[in-house]
């Protein structure tokens, strides 16, 4: 029942995305709405989308967000359908059973991923240019000065540090004095020294 339900879902977007999914790009806009259109082009600076008319616009780098190629979508759901008919397939007991729906998942899994890359490849080729260029630098107009980089933040507190005392200098020899006797102290007299 599972499998049957998981084929179901997979051939309803299989036909979902074979007539519904198109060739264009989505184009994330900074200025405006975001635009659907199929990439023709780009260089550093710009992509040029194709509309419905075979005209052909330019979009600045500055304008641009995001692009998101047509066809990455497929080849996910593709890439999933084979993963899950290969586990069902690997974990029946009974494999002569499984293997027609393995080869149906596979097949219909392996299509889904094609169709995408069929869309995705050419897509990304036309925006390589835009979409690995590195951005240009912005220039600074004339009397406007950059913001000053950020302050560091102050340091945090903690234990405060401990002051070591340097030792006093050695004193410098000098001439031994002599040292004052007390004056209650008298000298000793010894009879018959003389």
């Amino acid at each position: 029942m599972g499998r049957r339900l998981v084929a179901v879902i997979v051939l309803i977007c299989f036909s979902g995305c074979v007539t519904g999914c198109s060739w264009t790009a989505t184009i994330g806009r900074t200025d405006g709405l975001d635009n659907d259109a199929e990439v023709d082009h780009s260089d550093a600076d710009a992509v040029y989308l194709r509309d419905r008319n075979d005209r052909i616009h330019r979009i600045e780098r500055a304008s641009i967000r995001t692009i998101d190629h047509p066809g990455n979508v497929e080849m996910l759901i593709g890439a999933i359908t084979v993963g899950l008919g290969g586990w069902a397939y690997a974990s029946s007991n009974n494999r002569d059973e499984e293997a027609p729906g393995f080869i149906i998942m596979g097949s219909i899994g392996l299509a889904l991923i094609l169709w995408g890359m069929i869309r995705y490849i050419p897509s990304l080729r036309a925006a390589w240019a835009f979409q690995t260029a590195d951005p240009p630098v912005k220039m600074v107009p004339p009397g406007v000065y950059p913001p000053p980089p950020a302050a560091y933040p102050p340091p945090l507190p903690g234990p405060a540090p401990s002051r070591q005392v340097a030792p006093p200098p050695p004193a410098s020899p000098a001439q031994p004095q002599p040292q004052p006797q007390p004056e209650d102290e008298q000298p000793e007299v010894v009879p018959g020294a003389t």
